[in-house]
């Protein structure tokens, strides 16, 4: 079912953390095995949010239904923390 959908990720400011919209399956992953997006992550601002672009594409079933869950750490420190 993950190959019935694109899936796409963009920062508030315009940024693609994702340069197109791909196949769900080469990016999202399942309950079992999650899938990772950033590799070692990406730093969103205070205040800042993610535009997630979810394509259903055409054999996708008519009651077909996308939950999409992230999992974000905060990391907290100075003003010029850095990692």
């Amino acid at each position: 079912m993950l190959n019935s959908f694109l899936f796409r990720v963009e920062y508030t400011t315009g940024d693609r953390l994702m340069t197109a919209a791909r196949l769900a399956s080469t990016v999202v992953g399942t309950q079992e095995n999650p899938g990772e997006i950033g590799g070692t992550g990406y730093t969103i601002d205070q205040g800042a949010s993610l535009v997630l672009g979810i394509t259903p594409l055409a054999n996708a079933p008519a009651n077909f239904r996308i939950d999409i869950t992230l999992v974000c750490l905060e990391v907290r420190g100075q003003s010029n923390f850095t990692r």
